[in-house]
């Protein structure tokens, strides 16, 4: 059936219902009505007023069209509704469906689609709304939620502490795309200063003491929210763009510990033999069956149960060198006392690649030990942890306590990589192999290298272990050192010299052969 023009009114309007269809005018201008059939699901009347304006009924909503020629066809347009079940916003009166009327025809007379014209204005009024709420405390939390999947849990932590550190700085609450250089400098300049030495008052936000390399996280976390935020806003973000790489290249940037100046354990000196000989000390009496047995008071200044978590940490990562993450979140299940081995999960290594340690004596003492005192302390709460924290179920997260206790008995600051930089000079310098071949041994003692890398990357739970079997006697003899020099018994074995044992390993393994020199050949 043809839709009817009838004139609209108010009252009109007011009088429709979808089940009382307009067939037709009276001579008075009245709507002549019939009961809607049941097959008809829709209807429709024009306004003899505005050519062009028309009115659909269904059994939940009253529309308004606009009809006309677009682009050589004729082409209905939804502007609004009059009434709808649901609420909405875009009801229009009569009086605004009218004036709307006239709008969209003249623009479908030229040729133009108002529906690309309204939802061209909704889009750029959302993209001013959002960037009036993208703040760049806003895109760091967006930031940290977006590449927390994939990133290591300790960048994570980074991100975090930069987004605690800076929340109070005034740059966190201006938008993304209102941000300038100036901003930069008020809130980064200060905690510059204080990096590169100078005498200048904390300005309340970013972190308590602020080191070059503190410093730079904030900087290297601040401006990638901040690029990622003005990408998401459609704004100039490459590389020397934006204000934080504007504001950093005029700069004098704190130069930060390079690979190669990291402190070292001289456990050849005084204080290095004193510190090592000191944590062996405590280690021994953290294992005192009566700390167990007796359960000191947690507020007493006694030696405590997890004290012994900690010393034991220490000490492994002194003897093979791991990294203080991979370390802490070594579980049970990836140390193989059958075979001799200890596997880094790929989840919590740097290089994100598996890894295989060869388990030398002590530590398998040190292993078996701490297995044993995690079943005694805990026995109804077993952890799947080597290094248990004293939360039920966590690895441990913090264990710098350690560190301070042994620094003030000998006056020697450590940190947990320092450990880890002794050993790479040791296995150099113990293996006295050629200057190239010691750069890739103590590579592949300390598993650097990642996906894609020539040591590690796609490298085989069999290679991986071929390789830890190949360093067993170099892991073997700077373990045997440091018991020597701790003052404790040291086995006698047959003086053999680890590149030649080396040698042997790669001579007759083709695959470990042409690995080690892919990696020998890409040293510069």
């Amino acid at each position: 059936m043809p839709s009817i023009k009838i004139e609209f009114t108010p009252k009109l309007l007011e009088t429709l219902t979808f089940d009382k269809q307009v067939v037709g005018v009276t001579p008075t201008g009245r709507p002549k009505l019939v009961d809607r059939p049941d097959d008809v699901s829709s209807w429709w009347i024009r306004d003899s007023r505005v050519n062009g304006l028309m009115l659909r009924l269904t059994e939940g909503s009253t529309t308004w069209i606009v009809r006309r020629k677009m682009g050589g066809k004729v082409k209905p347009r939804a502007m609004g509704h009059y009434w709808l079940k649901k609420a909405a916003e875009d009801l229009l009166t009569l009086d605004q469906a009218r004036e709307r009327a006239h709008i969209w025809l003249g623009l479908m007379a030229q040729g133009i689609d108002p529906l690309q014209v309204k939802k061209s204005r909704l889009q750029e009024n959302a993209l001013a709304e959002e960037r009036a709420q993208l703040t760049l405390g806003v895109a760091m939390r967006r930031y940290i939620e977006a590449t927390q999947r994939k990133a290591k849990a300790g960048t994570t932590d980074d991100r975090e502490k930069v987004e605690k550190w800076m929340h109070r700085a005034p740059i966190w609450s201006v938008p993304v795309a209102e941000l300038n250089r100036d901003h930069v400098e008020g809130a980064l300049g200060p905690l510059l200063r204080r990096a590169l030495g100078e005498r200048v008052a904390h300005p309340g936000w970013g972190p308590k003491g602020t080191s070059a390399g503190s410093f730079k996280k904030v900087y290297a976390w601040c401006a990638a929210a901040w690029i990622r935020g003005a990408r998401t806003l459609g704004l100039p973000s490459g590389r020397g763009e934006g204000p934080f790489a504007m504001w950093r290249a005029d700069q004098k940037w704190p130069k930060g510990k390079r690979k190669g100046d990291e402190v070292l354990l001289d456990t050849e000196s005084v204080t290095g033999k004193a510190w090592l000989q000191n944590l062996v000390r405590l280690q021994a009496e953290a294992h005192n069956p009566d700390i167990l047995t007796n359960r000191p008071d947690p507020r007493s200044k006694e030696m405590k149960p997890h004290t012994g978590v900690l010393l034991d940490y220490y000490l492994v990562v002194l003897i093979i060198g791991t990294r203080k993450t991979e370390t802490a979140l070594l579980r049970w299940s990836d140390v193989d006392f059958e075979k001799r081995l200890i596997r880094l999960d790929e989840e919590n290594t740097k290089s994100g690649a598996l890894g295989v340690v060869p388990m030398t004596e002590w530590v398998e003492q040190i292993l078996r030990a701490r297995r044993a005192f995690n079943e005694r302390w805990r026995p109804d709460h077993p952890s799947p942890y080597v290094f248990p924290s004293r939360i039920h179920g966590k690895p441990i997260s913090n264990p710098g306590g350690v560190l301070t206790q042994l620094q003030e008995l000998t006056g020697l600051k450590v940190r947990t990589h320092d450990l880890r930089h002794t050993m790479a000079t040791a296995i150099g310098s113990e293996a006295d192999l050629k200057k190239a071949a010691a750069l890739a041994l103590a590579s592949i003692a300390l598993h650097h290298g990642g996906k894609g890398r020539a040591m590690i990357g796609g490298a085989t739970p069999l290679y991986l272990h071929q390789q830890a079997e190949a360093l067993r006697d170099i892991f073997q003899r700077r373990e045997d050192k440091l018991r020597a020099i701790a003052g404790l018994d040291v086995p006698e074995r047959q003086q053999e010299d680890p590149t030649d044992a080396f040698i042997d390993q790669i001579v007759d393994n083709p695959e470990l052969q042409r690995r080690f020199f892919e990696r020998m050949a890409g040293k510069k």
